[in-house]
């Protein structure tokens, strides 16, 4: 195999070295990483049980590019500003497409080509769309698009020319529309660096991280041919995350399935789900069955062992029953599509026990009371707890700080139920000491002879007064 991933096809042949058949075996060879990981913990199937119906923002506040307009955000879509916009009106996590530049650097783009604007010189009203593919840029390309003259080569610059930057185009669904407002801003400008996205929006805000790679239709075509290795690619966007992720809560997603296996074998700290498209009339399908269904797509997802699924709510709504098969077999499921967009269907998907729902116009299907993520109000409430055990361990230092004195009057003094609170942690955990500034003293008469001793209140020689005293702190 010259390759880490691919077809390879051996011949059979019998004893006499007579072809009766071959052999067809997909491969796919998997390095492990070199970040320092280990094995001691693992995220691999962690979600608790309180994270259900989550509210997940399209690509930020969603799809700025809509057929239709009820569903198109007001801010670019895949920017750190409309991250930022969905975390601000309370989306749990939001969902995203990372891939890389032609110069390895993770970017936040949902297509496999980035359009560039060109106009006409004598014809000025009309513009060309160049398209591109995002691995063909490098990052100052991408997000300086007029560095492109090298893509222009031979042709007659009379004839096309870049466009002024209040004109230029990133996406073929972008001609005719109004412009985005602030886009002079950097947080609203394309092509954002996943380390940008990782370092701007707030940790509170989950993110559910799409890696982009191509694909076979079933047609036989691919979406993109593509030239990186597969573990490079994936070590570079999974190192990324892991040096810059912090405390947040972060999930992969991917529509191949082998992606999906990769990202379960290379880091155990972020689960991974099994993105599908399963019966589409909207979308073409793929040539590979593992994503031509539900049940194929559940079949998968337990075999190799990843959190869960997130599905198309086309054939989701098609056939509910599907819910149910994927939640008894213990799965995490989400879904996406533009039925989402529906307050309605929401209101069903999170009343059916999904456990995300993808949707655009967060900022307007979200009825959320307190538009605060879930990760938020966890966090929250984990702060007070500490305080409130905070303050009560600091009660009970106060007590035992108290200088007290038993004397005995009859019988042996309880010394334990005096040494209990002294013997309380302090407030960085540790257990007091005698060895400080608290003085304490006690005394209790112990008798060494029961046989001569006069009782209670003997004071024969045997019945000295034992004493203790000392100094308490805690270290």
């Amino acid at each position: 195999m010259k390759e880490n991933y691919g077809v390879a096809t051996l011949p059979i042949t019998s004893p006499k070295h007579i072809p009766v058949g071959q052999l067809t075996v997909h491969y796919m060879v998997v390095y492990p990483m070199e970040y320092g990981g280990d094995m001691s913990v693992s995220y691999a199937h962690h979600w608790k049980d309180s994270w259900k119906g989550l509210e997940v923002g399209h690509r930020g506040a969603g799809n700025s590019y809509h057929s239709e307009s009820k569903s198109c955000a007001n801010i670019r879509e895949n920017t750190v500003a409309s991250l930022k916009y969905a975390a601000e009106k309370g989306a749990d996590m939001v969902e995203f497409d990372v891939q890389l530049s032609k110069d390895l650097v993770p970017v936040i783009y949902h297509d496999f080509h980035a359009c560039i604007a060109l106009k006409r010189k004598k014809e000025q009203d009309k513009t060309d769309l160049l398209e591109i593919p995002i691995k063909d840029l490098t990052l100052s390309q991408l997000q300086a698009p007029q560095d492109l003259s090298h893509l222009l080569e031979g042709t007659p610059c009379d004839i096309l020319t870049y466009c002024d930057h209040e004109d230029m185009v990133y996406h073929k669904k972008e001609q005719g529309l109004s412009r985005f407002c602030d886009e002079e801003f950097e947080d609203h400008q394309p092509f954002p660096t996943l380390q940008r996205a990782l370092e701007c929006v707030p940790l509170t805000c989950g993110f559910n991280v799409e890696v982009k790679w191509t694909m076979q239709l079933r047609d036989g075509t691919y979406e993109l041919q593509h030239p990186f290795e597969l573990n490079h690619f994936m070590d570079l966007i999974i190192k990324m995350i892991l040096e810059h992720s912090g405390k947040r809560k972060i999930v992969f997603s991917c529509f191949h399935p082998d992606i999906c296996t990769m990202l379960r074998l290379k880091q155990n700290r972020y689960p991974v789900m099994f993105l599908t498209q399963g019966i589409s009339e909207v979308w073409p399908p793929y040539e590979d069955q593992r994503t031509s269904s539900i049940p194929h797509a559940i079949l998968y997802a337990v075999n190799a062992d990843i959190l869960g699924i997130n599905v198309h709510t086309e054939d989701l709504m098609r056939d509910h029953t599907q819910m149910k098969i994927a939640l008894d077999n213990n799965l995490i499921v989400f879904c996406w599509g533009d039925d989402n967009n529906d307050q309605e269907n929401i209101k069903f998907l999170k009343k059916a026990g999904l456990h995300g729902i993808i949707y655009d116009k967060i900022d307007e299907y979200n009825t959320k009371v307190k538009k605060e993520s879930i990760f938020l109000c966890e966090e929250r409430e984990a702060e007070e707890e500490m305080m409130n055990a905070s303050q009560a361990e600091g009660a009970v230092i106060t007590k035992s700080s108290t200088s007290v004195c038993l004397q005995s009057t009859g019988g042996m003094a309880n010394f334990s139920e005096m040494a209990a609170p002294l013997a309380s942690e302090s407030d960085f955990g540790k257990p007091a000491s005698l060895n400080g500034t608290q003085n304490i003293a006690t005394t209790s008469s112990h008798c060494m002879d029961k046989v001569e001793c006069n009782g209670d209140h003997c004071q024969c020689s045997h019945c000295k007064p034992t004493s203790f005293s000392g100094i308490l702190t805690s270290e």
